[in-house]
C-alpha cells in the first residue's frame, strides 16, 4: 500500500494537476462560475458585501474548493482503481472522500472571513458539499472522455513524416 500510495497514485496527481493548470479554459471557467456565484450572494454573501468583495470572495472559493475537490478526488479514484474499482463507484468514492476537505476548507475559510464559526455547522454543510463534488466529478469524467475520444480520433490520422527524423 505505501508503494501505491508514493508512486503511482503521487506521480499521477501531479502529472494530472500539472496538465490540468496549463488550461487557461479551466481557469476562465473557475473565475466566471465564482463571479456568477458572487453575483448571486448565495449563503448570506449578498447582503454582507459589496458586489467587487463579494465576487472575490465567491471566486477564491469557487479556484480553491475545486482543487482541493480535484486533487482529492484524483487521488482516492487512482488509489481504488489501483485496486480494481473502477467507473462510476470509484470516481463516486473519490468525490465523497474529497468532500471531507472541501467541507472543511470552506468552514475554515467562514470562520477566518466571517470570525465566526459556520452556523449551521460541517455536518450540515457536508451534504452539500458531497452533492456538488459528485455533480462536478461526474461532469468532468464526462469532459475528460469526450476530450480522450476526440484525441484518439485525431491519432488515427498520419503523423507528419518530419517527427521520424
Amino acid at each position: 500500500m505505501q508503494k501505491v500510495a508514493n508512486t503511482i497514485v503521487w506521480a499521477a496527481t501531479l502529472a494530472e494537476a500539472r496538465s490540468l493548470a496549463r488550461h487557461r479554459a479551466v481557469w476562465s471557467a473557475l473565475l466566471i462560475v465564482g463571479f456568477v456565484i458572487g453575483l448571486a450572494g448565495p449563503f448570506g454573501t449578498y447582503d454582507t458585501f459589496a458586489v467587487p468583495v463579494r465576487t472575490a470572495y465567491w471566486m477564491v472559493i469557487a479556484l480553491t474548493t475545486f482543487w482541493i475537490g480535484y486533487l482529492g478526488c484524483f487521488i482516492v479514484t487512482t488509489l481504488v482503481e489501483h485496486y480494481g474499482i473502477d467507473g462510476f463507484f470509484g470516481l463516486w468514492t473519490g468525490a465523497v472522500i474529497a468532500a471531507l476537505p472541501v467541507t472543511a476548507w470552506i468552514a475554515a475559510v467562514h470562520l477566518v472571513v466571517f470570525g465566526t464559526a459556520y452556523s449551521p455547522g460541517f455536518t450540515a454543510l457536508l451534504p452539500y458539499t458531497i452533492v456538488i463534488c459528485l455533480a462536478v466529478a461526474t461532469s468532468w469524467d464526462g469532459l475528460a472522455g469526450a476530450a480522450v475520444t476526440t484525441a484518439s480520433d485525431d491519432s488515427a490520422q498520419p503523423e507528419p513524416r518530419w517527427l521520424d527524423q
